[in-house]
């Protein structure tokens, strides 16, 4: 095991497979590169990533080596603080809760977008800007705990959602991009509880794949597997699902 200090050796490695590294490639710069440590062994990588509001996590995806890369974190893992989140291969719950205390949120898909099928009739989904995170910060309120969303994706990353009298009623992000390694992974996605049935969520996350289509080559989003509603709203888009992934939380 050693630490990586060239971002360009991972992004070889991850390059190699951008559907599963869609994150990972991220990463690999600014501003997450230099406040996240690296670690490989072989083909395994395994990253400690801050990805802003005080939020670290631990990066372990693989399909190439995934018994080598939990290995790889089970050796690092208490580098990583209680509430961090680790994605990686199936199995790794399993392992790293023999060394540490952990606790299983679940399998996951990873979706790619292969071709978009357009969306029905409706509002139209607009831009946000920065200076609309308090519109945003509220829609994901009405619904705690609904989607996976920290004000510096907003900061950094595309955002579009749909307003109604004056209200945002819903909303699809990107949690990172790299224009360089033409990589987005969506999330955030939301519809505020009191407006849902509708096809809301279908109209902003067409709008958002638009926009990121025209700069981006690999497009991608993570559903939990028993959420079958999203599953079967993502398929309808135009994505499949290429591989499932586990989410743990350490304590």
């Amino acid at each position: 095991m050693r630490k990586v200090s060239d971002p360009d050796e991972l992004g070889e490695l991850f390059g190699a497979d951008r559907e599963t590294h869609l994150y990972g490639l991220a990463d690999l710069e600014e501003p997450y590169w230099s406040a996240s440590v690296w670690f490989r062994d072989g083909s395994a990588a395994v990253g400690l990533v801050s990805v802003g509001d005080d939020w670290v996590t631990g990066y372990a995806m693989s399909r190439v080596a995934p018994e080598a890369t939990v290995a790889l974190l089970a050796e690092v893992q208490a580098r990583l603080p209680g509430g961090s989140w680790v994605t990686g291969p199936v199995g790794m719950y399993e392992s790293i809760s023999q060394v540490r205390s952990t606790r299983a949120i679940g399998p996951h898909w990873r979706m790619i977008l292969e071709e978009l099928n357009e969306q029905a009739d409706g509002p139209d989904a607009v831009t946000l800007g920065a200076n609309e995170l308090d519109a945003l910060n509220d829609l994901h309120r009405s619904d705690e705990g609904g989607a996976f969303f920290l004000p510096t994706m907003m900061k950094r990353n595309p955002f579009v959602g749909i307003w109604e009298d004056g209200r945002l009623v819903a909303s699809a992000g990107t949690h990172v991009v790299s224009k360089r390694h033409g990589v987005a992974a969506i999330g955030a996605v939301i519809t505020r509880p009191s407006h849902r049935g509708r096809g809301l969520g279908r109209l902003v996350m067409s709008a958002l794949c638009r926009h990121l289509m025209e700069h981006y080559e690999t497009i991608g989003l993570n559903v939990e597997t028993a959420n079958q509603s999203a599953l079967h709203l993502y398929e309808r888009l135009g994505f499949r699902a290429v591989f499932q992934y586990e989410e743990i939380e350490l304590i």
